[in-house]
């Protein structure tokens, strides 16, 4: 793009998406304005951007929404990004983005990563105490899931499914806005998460291609808000629960690939 957006000082939005067929995301950002514009939405989704995110993305002060997925970005997530005190929404998906997660902004709500070659351990501390979405399926990070997860209570969409994640939930881990869990095809390990049977607003939970092991507690039953189980591919035994038929809102049910015994005729 040769377009120089320097003195546009009252640019509050920027949609380009699909509009470039390339460029660099560095090269970009340094046309932005740089005269305490107000750009508080920036997104460029689908443009076969490459390059790094530069540092500088933290001086755009005044962004909430940044969308870059769907390029072709490299490099890490630059550490300045935690000065963005005004983003609630971060979007950096299918890129081909590495190294670790960083600091997030305190202001953020959105976080979506997913489809990158992001590594390490999850951090410590997310820094985003109001986060309501965590996408960050089909990277490469392991470890465990540290228990200051616990801590973002607001927390509706949970996805880390596609990692090399291990061990078990956290026990602190009850949050009562959750509405997706996702955590398939990672090595998670231990019998069904007893930290769900009181987050009565799941709706969609899939802890398929895992270790969990075990029997199924008779309190799934109990979850009434449940729509999509999906428990494939993992070492669960024993009897399917006749309380299962209490859910009267599921519309799909797997078990598939584990040493389950019993029968449903007679459950619905």
């Amino acid at each position: 793009m040769t377009i120089n957006l320097k003195n546009l000082c009252e640019l509050a939005a920027l949609w380009l998406d699909g509009s470039l067929s390339s460029g660099n995301i560095t090269e970009f950002v340094e046309k932005l304005p740089r005269c305490s514009s107000p750009l508080n939405i920036l997104s460029l989704q689908g443009n076969n951007m490459t390059g790094m995110l530069p540092d500088v993305m933290g001086h755009i002060n005044n962004l909430s929404i940044l969308d870059l997925s769907n390029n072709s970005i490299s490099g890490s997530i630059p550490r300045g990004i935690q000065n963005l005190t005004q983003l609630i929404s971060l979007t950096l998906s299918s890129n081909q983005l590495t190294g670790h997660i960083p600091v997030l902004p305190t202001s953020l709500t959105n976080f979506d990563v997913a489809m990158n070659f992001l590594s390490g351990n999850l951090p410590s501390q997310f820094g985003a105490p109001f986060l309501r979405v965590i996408i960050l399926s089909y990277n490469r990070i392991t470890g465990q899931i540290p228990g200051s997860i616990c801590m973002l209570q607001n927390i509706f969409m949970l996805d880390l499914s596609n990692n090399f994640l291990e061990g078990e939930l956290p026990r602190c881990f009850t949050m009562p806005n959750l509405f997706f869990l996702l955590l398939s095809n990672n090595r998670f390990s231990g019998e069904f998460p007893l930290c769900i049977q009181y987050t009565w607003s799941l709706a969609f939970i899939d802890l398929s291609r895992n270790k969990f092991y075990g029997a199924l507690p008779v309190w799934i039953g109990d979850l009434e808000n449940l729509r999509f189980l999906q428990l494939s591919h993992n070492m669960f035994h024993g009897n399917i629960p006749v309380n299962i038929a209490n859910l009267g809102s599921l519309q799909y049910l797997n078990l598939a690939a584990n040493n389950m015994s019993g029968s449903f005729l007679g459950l619905w």
